[in-house]
């Protein structure tokens, strides 16, 4: 199979933006079990050319999701600048993050444990269509992103 000039042909990474590049990293480090793959700071001439507005500073972390080529990116910028409450799933301009994980009972209990909330009290059950007998649950990282867990039906 060829492959037409100008198509998506996989995913990369994701990126947000924090408020601390520490606490981000314990919800996603220690909490999800990401891999810190690098941190520093970001060249501004290139941050400015890709962004196309001058900031004066950031830092950036990527991280390994563990058993896929697809990372995360965290920045941090300096000055931080928060906008609004965070956006409920419903409103426009909500995003998500979606990992697959293994044992999710486990992996909630380990995030409740470090002090993090969730969306709903338990994993959800999926009941129909080609997701069922899936779980899935949205965590809330330090800055009230939404990241849902999903374990695949066995």
């Amino acid at each position: 199979m060829t492959t037409a000039a100008g198509t998506v042909v996989g995913i990369w990474h994701a990126g947000l933006t924090v408020t601390s590049l520490e606490d981000s990293l314990r919800f996603y480090r220690d909490g999800l079990g990401l891999h810190v793959q690098l941190i520093r700071e970001v060249d501004v001439a290139a941050g400015e050319a890709l962004w196309g507005t001058a900031r004066p500073r950031a830092r950036v972390a990527f991280l390994d999701v563990p058993g896929s080529d697809t990372q995360l990116e965290l920045f941090e910028f300096d000055p931080v600048v928060t906008g609004d409450e965070p956006l409920e799933p419903w409103q426009v301009r909500h995003s998500h993050v979606c990992f697959y994980v293994t044992d999710l009972e486990s992996l909630c209990k380990r995030l409740s444990s470090l002090g993090y909330r969730f969306r709903s009290a338990r994993p959800v059950a999926l009941a129909k269509g080609s997701l069922e007998g899936a779980l899935a649950i949205y965590a809330i990282d330090p800055d009230g992103v939404s990241v849902e867990l999903y374990e695949r039906p066995s």
